[in-house]
């Protein structure tokens, strides 16, 4: 028999659940949060005129979350962009070679920025204004470089004046906005799977779709018996996926609340 399955990622990893458990794939709305909730379920959401439970697939599997990440990618390219100034003051003042990105495209920041898809309009204003900052961060330091032939001082004054004092306050201050803004660059980022099984009706928060593809039983390579991934969470077997081994779910349950 023939059914179709939704791959999805989570944390680089890829899971596949069956599509006739899926009602809709959704971004995810504003969440109204749950008091004393269990720590899987992130909050609440209206979906057809019902309250749904929305539960961290990244939780549930006891992951760093995906804002948790994200925030540190943040903290991690402001300490890139800080080491990078540092650096480049020593090469013109010292002779030494360069080694880090001087075309924006290739530093961390430059590698996600360029792929990242805006939706909030605060946070598509703040990269609007921080791509052409952090572009001329990288191509005036490429330039100072480049002019750097005999007069060290002068070479100096420039970089303290067009970067240390000009480009590199402003990309800082907008990296600052961007890890204010972490949490819905984040929720901009994932996608939400509205599951119906039985009596089961809750969302799940995932880091991106993948696919949607047809299986027969025959492809899942199962396991001796069904693997349970926590207290949520059972497994089936995995499949082959463009080279990769898929993980596929056979069912999600809501967490006992007795477990918070």
């Amino acid at each position: 028999m023939t059914s179709d399955y939704i791959i999805f990622t989570i944390a680089q990893r890829d899971y596949a659940l069956e599509v006739s458990y899926i009602d809709r794939i959704d971004q995810i709305p504003h969440l109204t949060p749950m008091p004393n909730a269990h720590p899987y379920i992130d909050g609440l959401m209206t979906y057809q005129n019902l309250t749904a439970k929305v539960i961290n697939f990244r939780k549930m599997t006891n992951l760093q979350t995906h804002e948790e990440q994200m925030l540190e990618l943040f903290n991690q390219v402001i300490k890139d962009h800080q080491n990078w100034v540092v650096a480049l003051e020593t090469s013109l003042r010292d002779g030494v070679s360069f080694k880090l990105a001087l075309d924006p495209h290739l530093c961390r920041l430059g590698k996600w920025i360029y792929s990242y898809q805006a939706h909030d309009p605060e946070v598509l204003a703040i990269i609007r204004a921080l791509i052409p900052v952090h572009a001329q961060l990288h191509e005036t330091g490429a330039k100072l470089l480049q002019q750097c032939t005999g007069d060290t001082e002068a070479t100096l004054e420039c970089y303290r004046n067009e970067i240390v004092n000009g480009v590199f306050v402003d990309t800082m201050r907008l990296l600052g906005e961007m890890v204010r803004k972490s949490t819905e660059i984040s929720s901009q980022t994932q996608k939400l799977l509205i599951y119906r099984s039985g009596d089961g009706f809750f969302a799940i928060k995932v880091d991106a779709i993948r696919d949607i593809i047809a299986l027969d039983e025959g492809d899942i390579k199962p396991y001796a018996h069904n693997v349970k991934v926590g207290a949520c969470l059972r497994t089936r077997g995995v499949i082959e996926y463009k080279k990769s081994l898929v993980v596929v779910i056979d069912s999600v349950t809501l967490p006992d609340e007795e477990m918070a």
